[in-house]
């Protein structure tokens, strides 16, 4: 029974929206892991409003805005190089300025010792 209104509940969740914050480059597999598991586990669905890797220039800045302010969080994703990554500031910068919200997520039996 409990597995049918779990299979239930997913076809009608509510929507959320987030901008999902990671190291483009190397945590890519991230992203697709905590979509995966959102879809599954999550009690909304959520619309994952981040950009593709690209210059950090003023039209970039301008587009990570406008989806900011139609989210209702960032959340980033931790990997072991998330801290070095300059997208990754510049969207927790931009997230302040935008006043949006903003989550860590870091995987499960991971310390990364920065």
């Amino acid at each position: 029974m409990a597995k049918q209104a779990r299979h239930d509940r997913g076809k009608n969740k509510a929507s959320r929206s987030v901008f999902l914050s990671f190291e483009f480059e190397k945590d890519a597999g991230r992203r697709s892991a905590f979509m995966g598991q959102a879809k599954k586990h999550c009690e909304f669905a959520l619309k994952d409003k981040s950009l593709p890797a690209a210059e950090h220039d003023d039209k970039w800045r301008r587009d990570v805005k406008e989806r900011m302010k139609v989210s209702d969080v960032v959340i980033v994703l931790l990997g072991p190089d998330t801290h070095n990554a300059p997208g990754v500031k510049d969207e927790l910068s931009l997230a302040g300025e935008v006043g949006c919200p903003v989550v860590q997520l870091m995987p499960q039996g991971q310390n990364y010792a920065w």
